[in-house]
């Protein structure tokens, strides 16, 4: 259609480009099955100037579908998505940049109506308190939408959403400093699938808890996380499902349940999880899993590790001998006394036993090596010393009094790399318990073929276990596994604590 220009007076009417402007409201005059898009409505995107009253304009202008072409669309207020609006673009050239909002550069908020609305192939940057929140909205999509530069409290927050689905979103350009992904009150039956974070500097990747009206009933696929200080917490809410979540160089990939302020985790179930340590983080930063004040939560078929960044307590050195290319790590108890040394490459070229040199900041530690043929075959601990630091802590941890019938069933548990690929078990305990904590109980470790039992049972000093004793707290739990030749065992024991 032909366009007649003129000016946007009171009462008068301004036709441009198939949209009607009367007493300044946009009213969308295109053909059917034309596609409309912003520009029509004023917008620019050649990131130059404030385009935030031509957007929502556009976004208010009543067409079931909008879209953002390519470009950079400065705004300086939050855009407002209304319901039925599917606003979609081209993807991470599409760019929405908000210019120091505060609150989010877009928001999605219908007070609890029926009608929907989506949100689909965009970027956003720029600086605001959060890049997109939705709340009190039924039916809503947001997909393939990137955060891609700026700087933001909060990516995502999404509550008092009901039957909704949010599927491949990222974070991984800005600098966020709070939560990336924060998962709110009331935020009910939903489904979230493929979201990713890389945020060294994030508090929280992922956050799922609430002061009242607990999330429930949600469905999380194919998380992962990589940075930042917590992967993943989970408090005050129930009956939730994580599928393939991971994570790896974050300092505390899991965190289940905060007593008192938090509030219980309990329900929950993760499938096939990966949980990974911190890379390159100092020694005792290892933590993966941090039960806090949690019940009925179950771990199916996951692979929860210690620190991918593993540094030897004592490292091991072998002089003389005649040959070269031995190696081989040692084994510190938690009282840091050398227990056990073992070979992870035999090296060649020995004619006879070689040195064995044990360093750390440990005192008094002694070995000595057994040659099988022209290789080093073991190392015999001839002297356990005293002192030697232990590396991270236990890959499992739990606090508080109702944290209680917590199940892992087919996981692998407490490997540690030490280089080159080989991965060995630590002696640290598995799961610990702390010494001030009223009564976790019900803990179950089902058919874990990775679990010998010196890991599950391994002794604190006498000095520990007295502490525990005077407290009055008294663990026994039942811990099940089965053989390398595959034959079931259990043992009754009761755990340590750690400081």
């Amino acid at each position: 259609m032909s366009a007649l220009v003129l000016r946007d007076q009171p009462n008068r009417v301004v036709v441009s480009e198939g949209v009607v402007r009367v007493l300044g409201k946009a009213i969308l005059t295109s053909a059917p099955g034309a596609v409309t898009h912003v520009k029509q409505f004023g917008a620019m995107g050649k990131g130059v100037i404030d385009e935030t009253v031509a957007l929502q304009a556009a976004m208010n202008s009543g067409c079931g579908d909008l879209y953002v072409p390519k470009g950079i669309y400065k705004v300086t207020q939050t855009l407002v998505v209304p319901t039925g609006l599917r606003l979609y673009g081209a993807g991470r050239a599409s760019v929405i940049a908000g210019l120091g909002i505060a609150g989010p550069v877009m928001q999605l908020n219908d007070n609890y109506g029926l009608g929907g609305a989506s949100v689909e192939h965009l970027a956003i940057s720029g600086t605001a308190t959060t890049a997109l929140e939705v709340k009190t909205m039924t039916g809503v999509a947001v997909r393939d939408v990137h955060l891609i530069s700026g700087a933001f409290t909060n990516g995502f927050v999404f509550q008092q959403t009901y039957g909704s689905v949010f599927e491949r979103l990222r974070t991984n350009g800005p600098i966020i400093t709070g939560k990336c992904f924060s998962f709110g009150q009331a935020f009910n039956s939903n489904t979230v699938s493929t979201l990713y974070t890389s945020n060294s500097g994030a508090a929280y990747n992922f956050y799922l808890a609430t002061a009242s009206e607990q999330p429930a009933g949600n469905t999380f696929n194919g998380l992962a996380a990589q940075g930042g200080v917590i992967g993943l917490f989970v408090g005050n809410t129930f009956s939730n499902v994580f599928n393939g979540f991971y994570t790896e160089n974050v300092i505390r990939p899991l965190v289940l349940g905060g007593y008192p302020t938090d509030g219980l985790a309990r329900d929950i179930v993760f499938n096939g999880a990966i949980l990974g340590g911190a890379l390159g983080k100092p020694a005792g930063r290892a933590v993966v899993i941090d039960i806090g004040y949690a019940d009925a939560v179950e771990f199916l078929g996951c692979t929860i590790s210690g620190s991918n960044g593993f540094v030897a307590a004592a490292p091991i050195t072998f002089t003389g001998g005649g040959g070269s290319g031995a190696q081989a790590i040692a084994f510190v108890s938690p009282d840091g006394a050398l227990v056990a040394i073992k070979v992870l490459n035999g090296g060649s070229g020995y004619t006879s036993n070689p040195n064995v040199v044990i360093g750390g900041a440990g005192v008094g530690a002694a070995g000595s090596a057994v040659r099988s043929g022209n290789a080093v075959a073991s190392v015999m601990v001839t002297s356990p010393g005293s002192g030697y630091q232990v590396d991270g802590m236990p890959p499992i941890r739990l606090d508080w009094s109702v944290s209680g019938r917590i199940r892992f069933s087919g996981c692998s548990i407490g490997s540690y790399d030490v280089g080159g690929g080989v991965y060995s078990q630590a002696l640290w305990p598995l799961v610990t318990y702390k010494a001030t904590s009223p009564g976790v109980w019900g803990v179950t470790i089902d058919n874990d073929a990775m679990v010998p039992v010196s890991n599950v049972a391994q002794s604190w000093s006498p000095a520990r276990m007295e502490k525990v004793a005077r407290a009055g707290y008294n663990y026994d739990h039942w811990v099940s596994w089965r053989g390398s030749d595959g034959t079931p065992a259990g043992m009754m024991y009761t755990p340590p604590v750690y400081p």
